[in-house]
């Protein structure tokens, strides 16, 4: 019986070489995306996640002040407050009306005791007086934080004069007040701020309603839209 024929074993096919992977540019770092990876619909946000906001048109502008004079005989300490609501014309300019109220009380000085003077006839430490008036104010931002401010009040008053028979004495009188100075502002968020304001009063004489030099405190609060 004839032998069977041997039988070779099939070619091995050579395996095919890996397709190399395809290359993609390395992604960039930006501000919004400091590893390189953006996200969809990502938004860009502030320090601690607050978004801007332009400020409003409007807002609430009301100050307290203290002041200490000592002018014609008379020591004049002051506290006056000021509500006012501001327009902004631009973003760094504003202006707007308000009404104020100021308490003064004046004592004689030492050198006024000294001459002789009395307060009234009726012989009393201090006088107190209160005033209600209305004023405009403008501001404009000069550097960041840092602004002018000017306004001017036109006040009905109680003053104090004096004469030769009865000394110091209370009485009322229109005063208007020029004021202009410089301010430091800093925000309590997006809808509020302190400010610290120094102004010169450029009618500081016995007849003025504030001293020569006033430092304010005021407080700002943004409405509507």
């Amino acid at each position: 019986m004839p032998a069977p024929a041997p039988t070779t074993p099939p070619a091995t096919q050579p395996s095919a070489a890996p397709m190399p992977a395809p290359e993609f540019p390395a992604a960039e770092p930006s501000p919004n995306a400091p590893s390189g990876l953006e996200f969809p619909n990502r938004k860009a946000t502030k320090a601690g996640g607050a978004e801007d906001k332009p400020p409003t048109k409007k807002f609430l502008y009301t100050n307290f002040g203290l002041g200490f004079s000592s002018n014609g005989g008379l020591n004049q300490f002051n506290v006056s407050a000021a509500p006012a609501i501001g327009f902004r014309i631009t973003d760094k300019f504003a202006l707007g009306p308000g009404i104020s109220y100021a308490y003064s009380s004046y004592s004689l000085t030492d050198a006024a005791k000294n001459a002789g003077y009395v307060l009234n006839a009726q012989g009393d430490n201090s006088i107190k007086s209160s005033s209600v008036g209305l004023k405009a104010f403008a501001q404009y931002i000069v550097y960041k934080e840092f602004f002018v401010h000017a306004e001017y009040e036109v006040t009905n008053a109680e003053l104090v004069d004096v004469d030769s028979n009865n000394g110091f004495y209370k009485y009322k009188r229109t005063v208007t007040t020029p004021l202009a100075g410089i301010g430091y502002r800093s925000y309590l968020g997006q809808n509020a701020a302190v400010d610290i304001v120094g102004l010169y009063n450029f009618d500081n004489t016995i007849y003025s309603l504030y001293p020569g030099l006033v430092i304010r405190f005021s407080f700002l609060f943004n409405i509507g839209r």
